[in-house]
């Protein structure tokens, strides 16, 4: 009798902590598909190809051109702001001004892009600088590591004349500094600009 109670003890135990254990898995499930829900597009697309990262794109992939409404998705701005202007576009009919302030680093970020770059050959972008002086600026590209500090990034300095300059990154110098089957985000940055201004930005660009 004594044993049957033991027995019964143990089952019961048992019965609960699978119990518990299914109840845990199904909020964890439920939590995870409600965070891929309420994602933004940025996260959404990151998530999606990573799904598809063994397939190899047959076409480039525009991160911005900013002829969809939908193309300034996934921006954050540091000292400044930016809008979508017909003011000199440099290529189509719109293009993107960030009007930055007079600090150390005035920053544009980009989010909505694919996470895997491995098959993509070439990051390439526009400016426009609309002042009268050249400006030293930062591109930056950032893998889920390096995000953070004091980790890793890849990042390349260069002049920006005024008026109208295209620059080249390929990914496998990209891909010396950080996982490019990874990448979180794009990071233009101006270095000490002399006075507050405005630069312009369009055709951000992978090329397969």
């Amino acid at each position: 009798m004594k044993n049957a109670k033991v027995l019964i003890i143990i089952l019961s135990i048992i019965l609960a902590v699978q119990l518990g254990y299914y109840i845990y898995i199904s909020f964890h499930n439920n939590r995870v598909t409600s965070d891929i829900r309420e994602r933004g597009p940025e996260d959404q697309i990151g998530f999606n190809m990573q799904r598809v990262q063994s397939v190899p794109p047959d076409e480039d992939f525009i991160i911005a051109d900013f002829e969809q409404p939908d193309d300034t998705t996934g921006i954050d701005i540091y000292s400044g702001d930016f809008s979508v202007v017909r003011r000199n576009p440099l290529n189509g009919k719109f293009s993107l001004e960030f009007n930055y302030l007079q600090v150390r680093y005035p920053a544009i970020e980009f989010r909505y892009m694919p996470r895997n770059w491995e098959y993509y050959r070439e990051l390439s972008v526009k400016i426009y600088n609309t002042s009268d002086s050249r400006i030293r600026f930062l591109m930056r590209v950032d893998d889920q590591l390096s995000q953070w500090h004091p980790n890793p990034f890849f990042g390349r300095v260069d002049d920006l004349p005024p008026g109208y300059s295209e620059f080249e990154y390929p990914v496998d110098k990209i891909g010396l500094s950080i996982d490019i089957h990874d990448i979180r985000r794009i990071v233009i940055s101006l270095e000490q600009p002399p006075s507050p201004g405005s630069i312009i930005i369009d055709d951000i660009i992978l090329h397969y």
